[in-house]
C-alpha cells in the first residue's frame, strides 16, 4: 500500500491553529480561472501554513512515478519560508477565526491487484463566516482550487472523479474519509 496523505505532524499542527484569526490567502486567482498552480499560502495572525501539491517520485507498482502529494507546511510568521515558483501569488483578505480543520482523504483500491495508495485531496478550515476550500483538481494535476464559500464540500474533487481518474482499464473503489483535526 502506497500512503500519500497529510502526516501526522502537519495534522497536529492544524489542529494547533484553532481559535486563530485568518488573515489572508495568496494564490494565483480566486476569481476567474480557479486553479493555482502547486501553491497556496494561508496566514492567521501567528502563522503561514504553505498548502503544496507537487508531483514526487512514488513508488507504483513495480515503477517510480511522479505523482502530485497535498502537502502542508506550518511556519510562526517570523520564520524564514522557502519560496517556489517564479509567479507571485495575488493576496487577498480573509475574515474569521478558525472553528476547525478538517482533511479530506481518499482509500483507492483497485477490483484485480491487491494495490491500494491513499491520498490526500482537500483541506476545510471552518470560520464563523464561510469556510476556505483547498482541493487537488484530479490525481495527477499540480492544481488546486481555492475556495471560500458556506457550501459544504462544493469545491473538493468527488469521488466519482478520483474513480474515473484512476480507472485506466481496472475499476477503482474509493471510500472517503473527512477528518478534523
Amino acid at each position: 500500500m502506497i500512503d500519500t496523505t497529510i502526516p501526522l505532524i502537519a495534522r497536529n499542527n492544524l489542529h494547533a491553529l484553532r481559535r486563530e484569526r485568518l488573515c489572508s490567502i495568496s494564490c494565483d486567482s480566486l476569481d476567474q480561472k480557479r486553479y493555482t498552480y502547486g501553491r497556496i499560502d494561508v496566514e492567521t495572525e501567528n502563522h503561514l501554513i504553505v498548502v503544496t501539491n507537487y508531483e514526487e517520485d512514488t513508488p507504483y507498482f513495480d515503477e517510480i512515478e511522479q505523482i502530485p502529494r497535498l502537502r502542508v507546511s506550518v511556519f510562526r510568521r517570523e520564520e524564514k519560508v522557502p519560496i517556489q515558483g517564479a509567479q507571485p501569488l495575488n493576496k487577498y483578505a480573509l475574515y474569521g477565526a478558525i472553528k476547525g480543520v478538517e482533511i479530506v482523504d481518499d482509500d483507492i483500491s483497485f477490483s484485480s491487484t491487491p494495490f491500494r495508495i491513499k491520498q490526500s485531496h482537500g483541506l476545510i478550515f471552518s470560520t464563523e463566516k464561510e469556510n476556505l476550500y483547498i482541493s487537488t483538481t484530479g490525481i495527477f494535476s499540480e492544481m488546486l482550487i481555492p475556495k471560500i464559500s458556506s457550501i459544504p464540500l462544493d469545491s473538493i474533487i468527488t469521488v466519482a472523479q478520483v474513480e474515473e481518474d484512476w480507472s485506466d482499464e481496472t475499476p477503482a473503489a474509493v471510500k472517503r474519509k473527512i477528518e478534523s483535526v
